[in-house]
């Protein structure tokens, strides 16, 4: 009798423990439903949808030309900086920079990238090997010699302070050098002009003040120029002087005893000179070079 009962017994928590394992399956299943896992994304992915860098163009793919050595390294750099989710190693920064090589840039880093060589695992070095290779040489002393050869010449003052301005950052020279020699290499003219101006002690202030006296010369320029194209109109050169009977006018003078030809008659009468001693100012009748008459011409009158 209590055999039967302890089987019976037993099989019940069988029975249980099978309930018990269903229901908390069946939970965890709904739960799952509900509240939905997702594994979090690789951290070594190069490319995030996700995420919130922004979106910035490629550097130009990059030759070996020693000019544009550091431009295309800065453009790499901010790359780095500005979308650091794309570049999360040392590794992942050369392989960019080796993927926009060419030329020249090209043959020297596919060796190093193909036997895996240290400088792939170290930007700071691989970049400073880099610049080894393809940048220029003593940019700092020639940049010094460039600015010393550097003038105005013929061009407008904005031209060459941009010119000086790009050459000028390469140097490590003070402001008050770098004025006294954007000074000594403006034009003679400008100088003139600039003569009775206080100078600004900074380079900014005085390449400010220069471009707008320069900006003023070339506007007087065109003034002038325009105004010497305007010829004027003989209509109206003839309205404003009184014309002169022809009976009043003595014989005009002229060197050597020579009579004036019609055409000079003509040329004089029309810019409003004197017939008889061809100056401005008065006409025949008052004019101061003209010989007075004889006495007895004036006691016939």
């Amino acid at each position: 009798m209590f055999s039967k009962l302890e089987k019976y017994l037993e099989q019940s928590d069988l029975r249980m423990d099978t309930v018990q394992k269903g229901l908390q399956t069946l939970s965890v299943q709904v739960q799952q439903a509900n509240c939905p896992t997702f594994p979090p994304p690789p951290l070594a992915s190069p490319v995030n949808p996700c995420s919130s860098d922004p979106r910035l163009p490629a550097p130009h793919r990059y030759s070996g030309d020693p000019l544009e050595c550091r431009g295309f390294l800065n453009q790499c750099f901010i790359q780095f900086e500005l979308t650091p989710s794309r570049f999360p190693s040392s590794r992942t920064k050369v392989a960019y920079i080796v993927s926009l090589l060419t030329g020249d840039a090209l043959a020297w880093a596919s060796p190093i990238w193909e036997q895996r060589t240290d400088l792939t695992q170290d930007i700071g070095r691989f970049t400073k090997e880099f610049r080894r290779v393809f940048d220029t040489p003593g940019r700092k002393i020639t940049a010094a010699s460039s600015l010393l050869h550097i003038s105005q010449g013929d061009r407008p003052v904005a031209r060459y302070a941009l010119e000086f301005r790009k050459v000028a950052a390469e140097t490590a020279w003070n402001d008050e050098a770098l004025s006294s020699v954007f000074w000594q290499d403006l034009s003679e003219q400008l100088k003139d002009e600039l003569a009775a101006h206080e100078h600004p002690s900074d380079l900014e202030g005085l390449i400010a003040i220069c471009i707008r006296v320069d900006q003023r010369l070339q506007e007087r320029r065109s003034e002038r120029s325009h105004h010497h194209q305007v010829k004027p109109r003989t209509s109206l050169i003839h309205s404003s002087f009184p014309e002169v009977p022809a009976t009043d006018v003595p014989e005009p003078m002229q060197l050597g005893g020579n009579k004036l030809s019609t055409s000079k008659k003509q040329r004089r009468r029309s810019v409003g000179l004197c017939l008889y001693c061809g100056n401005s100012g008065h006409f025949v009748p008052q004019c101061p070079l003209k010989p007075a008459p004889k006495a007895g011409n004036a006691s016939s009158h």
